[in-house]
């Protein structure tokens, strides 16, 4: 590094200008004072002067940045004579020092080379920021019990539970996994009949046979056992109990506005596929005994067999340890379509939940 110098006076350098000399090299010139002067008065603790025969003069100094040196021919200064290491005398006068480094000065312009001692680099390791670190993964298992309202057979109880995998970035939540929700419903039915009354000897037929002298006739009579049932038609509405089983997919997408070490705080939202995949009925079948059947309809309407919902929902984030959480979730539900057949289209079932799982962190 080249420092391009003139004399000003006073025992001080003026730096003007900087050459970059070695190829590769960049970076900032060394600091100087604010006024942009290097002092090196010998009056500045940190500035020497050697001289010694065969020896170059140098005239080191330090600032608060790094340590400059320059270097002149043996026996010459680049400010001319170069000023004894020993104390001044009594009989030199304030300032007389000084007032002959300006006199021979003052005409005096030079441009020297200054040489940067090599000084001990400090490398500092910058940690680059892995991408792949704000990523974090977590398996859930979670229970979600369910309360539904607006359906034919009114309020219902519906328990959902399953396991989710959670991919999370910042304050970024995607939240997927499969689940089975299972739910009780009651099918009314409505069954037409007659009363049974009971049951008489119907005469089918008689046959008669000669006695053995052939002398009187016997008769033989043939009879068949006939139920009666009342004429009134009568109706009656018994209800089979069912269990409705669903594969549930749910695609949740969520934000946490509140991140701390203790707890987290985010909204979630999104779609969830409901698809039967298996009923099973509990009661035992309609029994109309000995009453005559006339006709049976089906009130209420059977399942549907996939069921879209709109799920929204406040997490709350708990750390228990190291890897391990536990999650609570209030959240709603809104049915894109009724959860039965044939159903009233204007009225559409909607359900208030609460979400609990425990997650593990990896």
């Amino acid at each position: 590094m080249v420092l391009r110098w003139r004399a000003v006076g006073s025992w001080q350098l003026a730096v003007e200008s900087i050459e970059v000399l070695e190829s590769g090299f960049s970076g900032e010139p060394a600091a100087t004072s604010p006024e942009g002067i290097l002092p090196v008065s010998s009056s500045n603790p940190n500035f020497k002067l050697n001289s010694a025969p065969d020896i170059p003069v140098s005239a080191s100094f330090t600032t608060p940045s790094t340590t400059l040196a320059g270097s002149t021919p043996s026996g010459s200064s680049p400010f001319g004579s170069a000023p004894s290491d020993s104390a001044p005398s009594d009989s030199a006068t304030p300032g007389s020092e000084a007032e002959t480094f300006v006199s021979d000065a003052a005409d005096f312009t030079r441009e020297d080379t200054l040489v940067v001692p090599e000084t001990t680099s400090i490398t500092g390791k910058i940690k680059k920021r892995n991408r792949s670190s704000d990523w974090q993964f977590a398996t859930s298992l979670y229970y979600f019990p369910e309360w539904m309202f607006n359906t034919l057979e009114g309020d219902k109880f519906v328990s959902n539970f399953g396991i989710e995998e959670s991919f999370r970035y910042g304050r970024y939540v995607l939240r997927t996994g499969i689940g089975l929700s299972i739910a009780k419903g009651t099918n009314e039915l409505m069954v037409e009949y007659n009363d049974y009354l009971g049951s008489f000897d119907l005469l089918d037929s008689i046959r008669f046979n000669w006695d053995e002298k052939n002398y009187h006739l016997l008769p033989t009579y043939y009879t068949s056992n006939k139920d009666v049932w009342d004429s009134l038609l009568k109706l009656d509405n018994p209800k089979v109990i069912k269990r409705y089983t669903y594969l549930q997919i749910p695609f949740i997408l969520g934000y946490d506005v509140l991140q701390t070490k203790r707890i987290s705080v985010g909204f979630r939202a999104g779609p969830v596929l409901s698809l039967l995949i298996h009923s099973k009925q509990l009661s035992v079948e309609y029994d109309p005994g000995k009453n005559q059947i006339i006709r049976i309809n089906q009130v209420t309407p059977d399942r549907v067999q996939t069921n879209w919902q709109l799920m929204g929902g406040i997490n709350v984030s708990l750390p228990i340890a190291k890897r391990i959480g536990f999650e609570i979730e209030p959240n709603i539900k809104y049915y894109f379509n009724s959860v039965y057949e044939k159903s009233d289209a204007s009225k559409k079932p909607w359900s208030v939940g609460f979400r609990a799982c425990f997650s593990i962190r990896y």
